[in-house]
């Protein structure tokens, strides 16, 4: 991977919702990013948002890349 890969992520409620339940998780030394939506609005959607990026921000660095897809 380059070293010289920038990223960056924002998200914002939009103009109907008054709660952002977007999560994003950038992980550029395993060359993981990833973006969970929301659903828009729905009941503990932003529940479900989190525990996704958490879930992968908990795959260990050292692990090969075919173990890491699977994970």
């Amino acid at each position: 991977m380059s070293k010289g890969l920038r990223h960056w992520a924002a998200s914002h409620p939009g103009a109907i919702r008054l709660q952002n339940q977007d999560a994003y998780l950038c992980r550029p030394e395993l060359g993981l990013f990833s973006v969970a939506d929301g659903a828009g609005g729905h009941v503990a959607g932003d529940v479900a948002s989190a525990r996704v990026v958490g879930m992968l921000g908990e795959i260990p660095g050292d692990m090969p890349p075919p173990e890491r897809l699977a994970a």
